[in-house]
């Protein structure tokens, strides 16, 4: 709806207490996807870095041509 906080704490609390075990491809995927959604302009807030850090955007390496 539109609500950047409630959205990255609704992704936060889903994604955060899933064990290790579950931390497939495709879950991993889409939660960073959830973080890619997120306006370039608010992924510096704390609440989005850290939601940033739990999904490992800080360990991706870009991709070169």
């Amino acid at each position: 709806a539109g609500d950047l906080s409630e959205g990255i704490r609704h992704a936060q609390s889903t994604y955060e207490p899933l064990p290790a075990s579950a931390h497939t491809t495709m879950i991993d995927g889409l939660a960073r996807q959830v973080y890619d959604a997120i306006p370039a302009a608010v992924q510096s807030r704390p609440d989005a870095s850290v939601y940033g850090e739990l999904v490992g955007v800080a360990n991706r390496k870009a991709i070169e041509s």
